[in-house]
């Protein structure tokens, strides 16, 4: 289980928190440094969601989480993040479902995508993709 400390960071329970909000290192006492996530396949996008009950006060409360990035209002009830290239977190206006999530990925081509070992395996069918038949 983690806590949210600074922006971005976490600490997970009884750790305590270090130079902006980054784990402190027992041993050392040393702010603990991450190495940056993995830049992930080239033709895959991360669209993460979250439903607000009011717009006004979510943008202002993620303007300030996030800081300085680019943004866009596709409508009048969303407004995106770019956190990264291909990586974007949005709210959207839903008050009946306000604190819900999801997670929308754009898949380029995913049958050529291999796991590191080697092997292959068919996903389970609820979670194949959906391919439209042809016209």
């Amino acid at each position: 289980m983690t806590n949210t400390v600074a922006r971005g960071t976490a600490v997970r329970d009884g750790a305590s928190a270090g130079v902006a909000g980054r784990p402190v290192s027992e041993r050392s006492g040393e702010a603990a440094m991450s190495p940056p996530p993995p830049a992930g396949p080239p033709d895959m996008d991360l669209f993460a969601g979250v439903a607000v009950s009011d717009l006004s006060r979510a943008v202002a409360w993620y303007d300030t989480l996030f800081g300085e990035v680019e943004t866009f209002e596709p409508n009048d009830v969303e407004r995106v993040w770019t956190l990264g290239e291909h990586r974007h977190v949005y709210i959207e206006l839903l008050p009946a479902h306000a604190g819900h999530a999801k997670v929308t990925l754009f898949v380029g081509d995913s049958g050529s995508a291999e796991p590191a070992d080697g092997r292959r395996e068919e996903p389970p069918p609820e979670l194949r993709p959906v391919v439209p038949p042809a016209a």
